[in-house]
């Protein structure tokens, strides 16, 4: 696999309209498939480096499967499974010779979306039966929906009670001229079937916690994949400068800026555009994390002059090894973690400009993650007392590992039968 290969495989797909349904794509969520399947080393370098940055333990939390709350439950098997679909992921991520194509379990967990959301409006509408909206002065809520399911099950269809039921509920919105949407449908419509799975015997409050849980689980999926999507397109950005040399300070507040469009509605209200202007801390106590605090607002620009200066002495350097040319700009990614310019997202922002000053040697950047490369990790947290050798020492040996792979070409005959990953509510 050449730099080129990666380079154009990248362009190639920032070319097109990169959304979630392209990215589903990416991995084989394309529905029924019945093909053979060419074995690319750059597509399957491109999917590596997207997944290795997501946070697989967090994710299982989002999908409501967190092994933590399923011990408390004592739900030992929905433990097992959780790690179990967690390792199948972390196998083929690892395994270089593997189709990182997801089946079943693992596109579930990965880009799990129970209730369909595909947009800001779509979550705003289902977090409107949750919450009080000062502006709507006829809005259903959830709990409209229980009392009208609950009492329609008690009565048949051509009962006197249903139908003045029914009306009664709906004159909010037929007052506006309005029909109802299709996520109070789709809500509706999971109410009425639980109530006729336990016979009625399902009180309102369990319902009601049932359904609310549902529906902040639905919202999270979404916005999992929004933060997925984020991270494959920074990932793209990253990886689309070949050989050249770049200001990692424009192409840090770059990245920044398209972070921002990409999570604008998830993000903390305090970030702002460009470096940060506000001081920060870095650790929780809560969490028994270790306390560390960042250089100045004032001093931040500076930091980034001076981190510039050093990846141009790199790159310029036309005798530099591949390996000593690796340890300068590991030294630079961690120096530009640590002194957290932006004020979100500096991991990623991090990472992405690591690979571009790799790239831009004409080199492959190795796969390593702060989420899921245990030696990298602990090499990186001593870089705050500027211990940059075990660091540098872990880029390295991934960069060694993954040049020594054979990247043979392999074919697959794939007959599998993938469900489309959308509502599961009939």
């Amino acid at each position: 696999m050449d730099c080129l290969d990666i380079t154009n495989k990248v362009q190639e797909w920032q070319g097109k309209k990169f959304d979630i349904e392209e990215l589903r794509k990416l991995f084989g969520l394309d529905g029924n498939m019945k093909t053979s399947i060419q074995h690319n080393p750059a597509l399957e370098y491109i999917k590596r480096k997207i997944i290795l940055q997501y946070q697989l333990e967090r994710l299982s939390l989002v999908n409501g499967n967190h092994p933590y709350d399923q011990i408390k439950k004592g739900d030992e098997q929905a433990y097992e499974n959780t790690k179990a679909v967690q390792n199948s992921i972390r196998h083929k991520i690892d395994d270089p010779h593997s189709l990182l194509v997801l089946r079943g379990a693992e596109g579930q967990f990965l880009f799990a979306n129970d209730l369909g959301i595909e947009s800001v409006e779509d979550r705003e509408a289902y977090k409107t039966l949750l919450y009080r909206d000062p502006r709507k002065e006829n809005q259903v809520m959830l709990d409209d929906l229980i009392k009208e399911e609950t009492f329609k099950n008690n009565f048949d269809q051509s009962h006197i009670l249903y139908k003045l039921t029914h009306f009664l509920t709906y004159r909010k919105l037929t007052n506006q001229k309005e029909i109802e949407s299709p996520q109070n449908s789709l809500i509706r419509n999971y109410i009425k079937s639980r109530i006729k799975e336990t016979n009625g015997k399902l009180t309102s409050s369990l319902l009601h916690t049932e359904t609310t849980a549902l529906i902040n689980k639905g919202i999270a999926q979404y916005q999992s994949n929004v933060e997925l999507l984020s991270l494959a397109n920074i990932t793209l950005s990253s990886l689309s400068n070949y050989g050249e040399k770049v200001d990692i300070r424009e192409a840090a507040k770059t990245i920044s800026k398209e972070m921002y469009k990409e999570l604008h509605d998830k993000i903390p209200d305090e970030m702002e555009e460009g470096y940060r202007t506000h001081e920060v801390v870095m650790g929780d106590e809560h969490f028994h994390e270790e306390i560390y605090t960042p250089i100045t607002a004032d001093q931040i620009e500076d930091k980034m002059n001076q981190l510039q200066e050093e990846y141009e002495q790199l790159y310029d350097n036309q005798e530099i090894s591949d390996e000593d040319y690796l340890q300068g700009v590991s030294k630079i990614y961690a120096d530009m973690l640590y002194a957290q310019p932006f004020s979100y997202g500096n991991k990623r922002i991090s990472m992405a400009i690591l690979n571009e000053m790799i790239l831009s040697k004409k080199m492959i950047p190795p796969y390593v993650s702060t989420v899921m490369d245990n030696d990298f990790t602990k090499g990186l947290s001593q870089t705050k007392a500027n211990e940059y050798e075990k660091l540098s020492e872990a880029l390295i040996h991934s960069y060694q590992e993954m040049n020594e792979v054979k990247q043979s070409q392999v074919i697959k005959e794939d007959e599998t039968t993938i469900n489309n990953i959308g509502p599961i509510i009939e």
